[in-house]
Parts: C-alpha cells; sequence; structure tokens
C-alpha cells in the first residue's frame, strides 16, 4: 500500500526540485545497448506505471486521483491539476515515465530483473535496470545501477555470507499477481532526505567498503541522529 497524508502537495514540490537539480541522480535505466533488454525494461516500467496511474490510485484515493469519465485512459490529479495518459504508446520515453511517476507519487521505486542468460546451474541473479529513487539512504542509485544484487549490498557487512543466496531465491520465487511486503528501519547520523552521496552512517567516506568505523562522541550530533 502506497501512503499519503497531508504533507503529499509539500512532498511532490520537493520531489520535482530533486528531479530536476539532480536529474540523472534520481530517475535512471541501465542503457546497455541491448534491444531485447530495453524491451523487458520498457515493459515492466510501463506495467509498473499503467497499474499505478490507471487503476491504484484513483481507485484508492478518489477524492485525489480520478480517470476523466469522458477518456478512461486520462489520469487526473486533483490536487495538482496535472494530467497523464494511462497507458505508454512508443512516442513516450521510458525515462519520461519515470519522470512522471516521480512527479505524481511520494514512493520510490526500483525494478529489479533477473539476468536473460543465468547458468543453468544457478537461479537467476537479479539486476536493478531501472528506478526513480528521490530519496536514498547514503548511497547514490546511479552506482547501483546494472548491478547484481549481491554487487549492490557488497557495503552491507555479512551480506554476501547470510543473505545473497536467499535474496535472488526470494525474488525467484515470488508468483505473478502477488507481492510481499518488507519493513526496514535504520538509525542515521543526519536528517536530509536526499542523501545520495553519503555522510547518513557515520562515515565521511574515509573508510572501505564493508567495514564499519567508530564514530568518536565529538563526530556525533544526537539532534541530528533519525531512526527511520
Amino acid at each position: 500500500m502506497i501512503p499519503i497524508d497531508k504533507t503529499y502537495k509539500d512532498r511532490l514540490t520537493l520531489r520535482k526540485g530533486l528531479l530536476q537539480q539532480y536529474h540523472d541522480i534520481v530517475v535512471a535505466i541501465n542503457d546497455d545497448g541491448n534491444p531485447i533488454t530495453d524491451a523487458l525494461i520498457r515493459a515492466a516500467v510501463s506495467e509498473l506505471y499503467t497499474f499505478v496511474l490507471g487503476e491504484y490510485l484513483p481507485s484508492r484515493y478518489p477524492s485525489m486521483f480520478k480517470l476523466r469519465s469522458s477518456d478512461k485512459g486520462v489520469f487526473e490529479n486533483l490536487v495538482t491539476g496535472e494530467t497523464w495518459p494511462t497507458t505508454i504508446t512508443s512516442e513516450i520515453s521510458t525515462i519520461r515515465v519515470l519522470e512522471t511517476l516521480t512527479q505524481t507519487i511520494d514512493e520510490d521505486f526500483l525494478v529489479l530483473l533477473p539476468e536473460l542468460s543465468p547458468s543453468s546451474l544457478e537461479q537467476p541473479r537479479y539486476i536493478l535496470q531501472a528506478y526513480t529513487t528521490c530519496f536514498p539512504s547514503g548511497f547514490n542509485p546511479r552506482e547501483k545501477l546494472g548491478r547484481r544484487l549481491a554487487d549492490i549490498h557488497s557495503p552491507v557487512p555479512g551480506y554476501a555470507e547470510k543473505l545473497e543466496r536467499s535474496m535472488d531465491r526470494f525474488f525467484a520465487r515470488v508468483e505473478v499477481g502477488k507481492y510481499a511486503k518488507r519493513v526496514n528501519w535504520s538509525i542515521t547520523t543526519g536528517a536530509r532526505l536526499f542523501a545520495a552521496f553519503g555522510e547518513v552512517h557515520g562515515s565521511s567516506g574515509d573508510t572501505v567498503p564493508g567495514q564499519d568505523r567508530a564514530m568518536k562522541m565529538d563526530e556525533l550530533d544526537l539532534d541530528k541522529v533519525c531512526y527511520w
């Protein structure tokens, strides 16, 4: 479920500003020149877009979003007055689709797809192929694009030993039409919502990836520590 509250309009203003200032960090697709991959990425992004604008938002929040009675193919945001098509035509780029999602819903989306040619002896490995992310917590999502889950999480202590195989197995077992919900929490040493350049987990960039560094008390400002 995508939550919406009274801060919706202000959050959209923030998201639009971030999209304009940090466009290539906020939205991206993995353009590797492979037409098969490009088609799969576009299909996945289009499916997400059509569901969110064409089905979920108008039915879940009918006082804020609607499909025009005269043309069900037009989504109208009653808060901002903006309108968007509910389906994607060939003239609309995949990046434009992600931009529209960014400016319509206060939610970050990361699209993972299985490798095209996994080893027959191994389960599929999942790769980050597209995203719209306004509020990364201490990492630059652009640097994760096109990488396997294991590579993306290489700085996470213990991921390779404890979680790598089970995470790929989990995604491989998700059935069409089913969804799973997971709740994460973390403590950051900064309160910035857009934290693509680090420095929210007690590190100023001088540590070795995957290795923790104990903070000194004079480095920690408790007024800026946040629990998310």
